[in-house]
């Protein structure tokens, strides 16, 4: 890991001068320094990730959002491409994007360290323990599971059909208490559970990519985290990753296509499937796309607005963001000195007309700390990244297992939430509400669990 750290400080110390020699296109230059930070990674994180349940260690869920962000999504905002090319065009003007880039360059650094030293802490106790297996939540009878996973099933069906408000916060409540139920089940009852469900989350939440993206990491996410499979580069492996990436595309693309991209009529939800050749043919197919994967403006707007705070065009907030969480029951109405998030002030300054629509660019976490503190937003950023990475790796060894299971399910969504900019105020929350869930779970689990019992 040493020698990697050394390479990123020489890559951060040559990317300004770099950018500067090649300043007319240096938005060209971006993407494969980037391209080469994460490339560096490789060798240590291959070496240290063992198990594949660890690629949702908080810092590691970073690194892949942003380094998708950083070097597909510049590549793609130098070439001009995306929906909204607005943000794509404004970026090429900014002023400070050397420093900004090595700004992000060592927040990606400082991201990768915490991720190998708590890889190396979970292994460590791993190999100091008896099992290495993440215990089942619930362990139950054939009988009582049957049953339970039946009412689940209806009160899913139920709440797809009728739509009540928050439906979809209901629908993935269901889905992660089924995704529990079956935790002690074999791997093929499990992929029938998970086929039922995605099938049915397709049909009725069709047109949201978002959605069905989100209920298809979850299913990932308790399946990596109950089959305990080892990051091992097999055949085997290699096909069922590519399986599970263009069934994902193939349904953000029919998505895409039942939201109206392509201007293609539609006799049902499903007909979407059979048009997706003529939408990859069309001219807007690869426009379109990039914008679905929110890769035309996440690179963007992260360096536009920490240009706009070194520019003066925003004000630094010097710890502001960070104390939102404590006035969140304060009405704003009142108390008009309640502090903004980072994300509404920025769309409010760069997109007003956006704004005033309801709409927000997301500002990445480390580019808020960079709208607080500058380079030394280096710190807060880090600390809690460090803090998500500590209750991650507490939670894979603590008591209680429904408590654990869901309580490292909710910091992993909540964090990636934080992460895209949310902020800390809606992060909090999440676990405010979470925690009435959380205490009938491990309620639950006292008063059904019984002698292990493999249902199927």
């Amino acid at each position: 890991m040493i020698l990697t750290v050394l390479f990123n400080l020489v890559l951060a110390a040559l990317a300004a001068p770099l950018l500067l020699y090649w300043s007319s296109t240096w938005w060209d230059v971006v993407p494969l320094l980037f391209f080469l930070q994460f490339l560096s990674f490789i060798p240590a994180t291959k070496r240290h990730l063992i198990y594949a349940k660890d690629i949702f260690l908080p810092s590691s869920v970073f690194l892949m959002y942003v380094g998708l962000n950083f070097i597909v999504g510049a590549y793609f905002v130098a070439q001009d491409r995306g929906v909204n090319s607005t943000l794509g065009g404004d970026v090429k003007t900014i002023q400070n994007y050397p420093w900004i880039t090595v700004f992000y360059i060592l927040v990606n650094l400082l991201a990768f360290v915490l991720t190998i030293r708590s890889l190396q802490t979970m292994n460590s106790r791993r190999a100091t323990s008896v099992t290495v297996e993440f215990p089942r939540v619930f362990t139950v009878g054939a009988n009582y599971l049957t049953l339970s996973s039946s009412v689940v099933a209806i009160s899913f069906v139920a709440v797809s059909i009728v739509e009540p408000l928050f439906s979809f916060s209901i629908q993935l409540l269901l889905l992660v208490i089924q995704l529990m139920l079956i935790s002690n089940c074999g791997r093929l009852y499990r992929g029938v559970v998970y086929l039922f469900y995605l099938v049915i989350f397709t049909a009725f939440n069709f047109s949201n990519k978002r959605e069905i993206a989100v209920a298809l990491i979850v299913v990932m996410y308790f399946e990596l985290l109950y089959s305990n499979a080892k990051m091992k580069m097999t055949l085997k492996t290699i096909a069922l990753g590519g399986v599970a990436g263009v069934l994902f595309c193939l349904l953000v693309m029919a998505a895409s296509i039942s939201r109206g991209y392509g201007g293609f009529e539609l006799s049902s939800s499903f007909a979407a499937f059979a048009l997706i050749p003529k939408y990859v043919m069309s001219d807007l197919f690869l426009d379109s796309i990039i914008e679905n994967f929110e890769l035309s403006y996440v690179f963007a707007a992260a360096y536009i607005a920490a240009d706009y705070v070194m520019t003066g065009q925003l004000d630094y907030q010097f710890g502001l963001s960070y104390l939102k969480p404590l006035f969140f029951l304060f009405d704003r109405e009142i108390y008009w000195w309640k502090p903004d998030s980072v994300m509404i002030l920025f769309t409010k300054r760069y997109d007003p007309a956006f704004y005033s629509l309801g709409g927000s660019y997301p500002v990445l976490s480390p580019t808020e700390a960079f709208i607080n503190f500058h380079y030394f937003g280096l710190i807060p950023f880090g600390l809690l990244l460090a803090v998500g990475n500590k209750f991650f790796v507490g939670l894979e060894f603590g008591a209680g297992r429904a408590f654990r299971v869901l309580s490292r399910f909710i910091l992993v969504f909540t964090f990636f939430f934080y992460i895209r900019g949310s902020g800390l105020e809606l992060y909090f929350l999440y676990f405010i509400f979470a925690l009435p869930y959380l205490l009938l779970f491990s309620i639950f689990e006292k008063m059904i669990t019984a002698r292990p019992v493999r249902a199927y």
